[in-house]
């Protein structure tokens, strides 16, 4: 309809209306005026639904870009071997990232644990309101100064919502508390609030986007450093909620990446170019069910990084004492295997009763500065408990005084002692007996050498036929 046409239609409309009684004629003004404003919100709509799209696609495109860079050959020519579970992992993520047209649906895909994108198992949404009560009175408990604030972490708008509840007046998860009750052990236990976190692994950027939104202290830098290929989601994720400009990937070893990941709040860094975060100074490194999964080789490789890196603390929640024939996802013998330099402030061994996945939990500092005192008290200990029975803290709490000396009469008094008096042989006793083979005192392992191979013998054929 021509413009002229439609000012007359308008002129006649109203006089017809002028003609109408006052009710109706007030019924027709306020639906006139109701449906305009229905036209006008319609219209925002589609124009938010196409902005999205717009900005969306970029953000997509740009993460698969990073995904290309990071998983270059010039950008992993110096890591060990992913090991089978990650490298399968890292193949069939590559498959899966075409098939994406928006931010959500790979999201989406990192938290179904039913496919091979998940990161987390998420309960139902039925189930979530008992556990939410369950354990907001269990963190009330653990940790009495921060019970006010339990309320107010909430679970992220783009959860999947058949696996989100509302509780307490804000949607809440299974993982959620998960992340929450670590969250709160750090910030109850080390000394000062962290300000600059980094985490190994950090699966899609749950546990980033829950340290930076919560209500009791924010770190003002999160750094991930994890594959490429878990980076791709942590991208898009961490994108989606702080905005792509709070959000810097790490795709070279250039002087302006050097300067931009230095004021970053959110930081990706891929395994390869873990080197350029040396001239940061990190408060706390985190690893959660992740460590156990990596290879050896990967495993020294952060540990390594870890010695040379300046940073403070480091905790860690991994599987540990696992059975040598019921390994589940572990893929090397013992992790972390932390270096001397670190001190232990604390340790806390979680058996399972099936005894497949028993949990240690791992607070350490770096403090090279009383390294011989704690040997020396290291050393006094180790004595006093090979003479006590047992059990699984009691071992925990031996393999780590082991690591401050590594002394090969130690090491070889606790296998036998594993032998004579746990339950199952533990995957760190295999890592123990060949590093004596490997790095041993020569007259030691000569004076021991029937012994010994008898030991690794019986072990490589445990880890080699695992239990069904």
């Amino acid at each position: 309809m021509s413009p002229y046409l439609k000012s007359r239609f308008r002129s006649v409309a109203r006089h017809v209306v002028l003609l109408l009684p006052p009710t109706a004629r007030r019924l027709v003004t306020e639906w006139v005026t109701l449906s305009r404003r229905c036209a006008a919100l319609e219209k925002r709509c589609r124009h938010l639904e196409t902005v999205k799209g717009e900005s969306d696609r970029p953000l997509m495109e740009q993460a698969r870009q990073h995904l290309a860079l990071a998983s270059a050959p010039l950008a992993t020519a110096n890591l060990p071997h992913a090991g089978v579970r990650w490298k399968t992992y890292s193949d069939r993520t590559q498959e899966f990232v075409a098939r994406f047209t928006e931010p959500l649906d790979a999201i989406r895909f990192a938290q179904d644990a039913s496919c091979h994108g998940g990161f987390e198992t998420r309960l139902e949404k039925a189930l979530v309101p008992a556990v939410a009560a369950a354990e907001e009175e269990r963190l009330a408990r653990d940790f009495p100064s921060f019970a006010d604030s339990l309320s107010l972490w909430a679970e992220s708008i783009y959860a999947d919502p058949d696996t989100t509840a509302h509780y307490n007046g804000r949607p809440v998860s299974s993982p959620m508390y998960w992340i929450m009750s670590y969250c709160l052990f750090c910030l109850d236990r080390l000394p000062k609030a962290p300000n600059v976190v980094c985490e190994i692994g950090g699966g899609y950027g749950g546990p980033a986007r829950l340290w930076l939104t919560n209500p009791i202290h924010r770190p003002s830098k999160y750094i991930i450093v994890d594959l490429p290929e878990s980076l791709f989601f942590s991208e898009l994720y961490l994108a989606k909620h702080f905005g792509t400009e709070q959000v810097f990937y790490v795709g070279d070893r250039s002087a302006a990446t050097a300067r931009k990941l230095t004021s970053a709040p959110v930081v990706l860094c891929p395994n390869g170019y873990i080197d350029m975060l040396a001239p940061l100074a990190i408060d706390l490194v985190i690893n959660t069910n992740s460590m156990q999964e990596m290879s050896e080789a990967y495993v020294d490789f952060f540990m390594d990084w870890l010695d040379r890196q300046d940073c403070s603390f480091f905790i860690s929640i991994n599987y540990a004492l696992q059975n040598l024939q019921i390994l589940r996802e572990s893929m090397n013998t013992w992790s972390p295997r932390m270096r001397a330099v670190w001190k232990t402030l604390f340790l806390a061994h979680y058996p399972d009763p099936e005894g497949g996945r028993p949990t240690q939990i791992g607070l350490y500092e770096k403090s090279p500065h009383d390294l011989v005192e704690r040997q020396a008290d290291a050393a006094k200990t180790l004595t006093e408990l090979l003479s006590t029975p047992l059990d699984g803290h009691t071992l925990a709490t031996l393999i780590d005084l082991l690591r401050l000396s590594m002394n090969e009469t130690a090491i070889f008094s606790l296998l036998r002692k594993i032998r004579a008096e746990y339950p199952f042989t533990p995957k760190e006793a295999s890592y123990l007996v060949n590093w004596l083979v490997d790095h041993g005192d020569r007259a030691f392992l000569v004076a021991h050498q029937d012994e010994i191979e008898t030991v690794k013998k019986r072990f490589d054929g445990l880890i080699k036929n695992p239990k069904v």
